[in-house]
């Protein structure tokens, strides 16, 4: 189903809020639901979002984050590319999970 425009808005503009909250757990939820409603335009204009949780010191951020870039790497490589030093960081993190989101990023990066 298409929503309209406005509705999209105001829905993107709910998770970016999330986003940017206090409560990690509302954090990396909104991020895992934005991967699957993000279109290509509007991953560029949360580009720098998403790179600040991929570094973020709370493990379900950073491993949100990590996922997100999976499922955006189908629709926009060009910006998931420009994450690489945020990703190779997080490879040196103590939490296996976002080690192991963070090589697998890397692998379909390279691949």
């Amino acid at each position: 189903l298409e929503a309209p425009q406005e509705v999209v808005f105001i829905c993107m503009s709910c998770l970016i809020k999330d986003m940017n909250g206090k409560v990690d757990c509302a954090r990396a939820n909104a991020i895992r639901v934005m991967s699957h409603v993000l279109d290509p335009a509007m991953a560029a204009q949360i580009d720098r979002y998403l790179k600040i949780a991929i570094v973020d010191k709370h493990p379900f951020v950073a491993s949100a984050a990590l996922t997100c870039g999976m499922h955006l790497l189908s629709g926009t490589l060009d910006v998931v590319k420009r994450w690489i030093n945020e990703i190779q960081d997080t490879i040196n993190s103590k939490h296996a999970m976002v080690q192991f989101h963070a090589l697998a990023l890397l692998y379909e990066l390279k691949k």
